[in-house]
């Protein structure tokens, strides 16, 4: 794993404005899948002690080796780092782009996730009650696999850790048998 990131500093050194070839990564942390199983690790990209920028590394042979990278600028990660390590005492679950959730274990998070999805599901309502009916009829997030059309462009319960977007979710039209 942390040969791919090696790979991926080497190709990207402007990305993270590296200059020297003193650069370390700094594991922060790892992530859980919804089957409470490590599926990543976050590391800050460290260059001369200074903070350069971050890695998401999947553990994961069915997913690609890097999920998320980005340069970061300053002294602190407000990318997620700060959120990782503030919230040490519980698992930190990561649903994928921008979708980091922290509870003390997968069935706790699943009633997280229902509540969410029902807060949704009510205010939604208000407007289109077929498609809150779509809605309410899945398990988001419990292994269920679903054909997604882009028709409609609402926020739907995944919030980024650093609380400033959401992640857009579409129409949902059925599962797949």
């Amino acid at each position: 794993m942390e040969e791919n990131i090696n790979e991926l500093l080497i190709k990207e050194k402007k990305e993270f404005n590296i200059n020297s070839s003193n650069v370390k990564l700094l594991k922060v942390r790892e992530l859980y899948d919804l089957n409470d199983d490590v599926i990543a690790f976050y590391y800050n990209i460290i260059e001369d002690e200074i903070l350069k920028g971050y890695v998401l590394a999947s553990v994961d042979p069915n997913l690609d080796s890097i999920l998320e990278y980005g340069q970061l600028i300053g002294e602190k990660d407000t990318h997620y780092g700060e959120v990782l390590l503030s919230n040490n005492n519980l698992n930190a679950y990561y649903l994928g782009y921008q979708a980091i959730f922290f509870d003390t274990d997968v069935n706790s998070l699943n009633i997280q996730l229902e509540k969410k999805k029902n807060s949704i599901i009510n205010k939604i309502e208000e407007e289109d009650k077929e498609y809150a009916e779509q809605i309410e009829s899945l398990d988001l997030g419990l292994n269920e696999d679903v054909v997604i059309k882009n028709t409609k462009d609402l926020q739907l319960f995944a919030i980024d850790p650093n609380g400033m977007s959401t992640l857009n979710w579409t129409k949902i039209i059925g599962a797949v048998a």
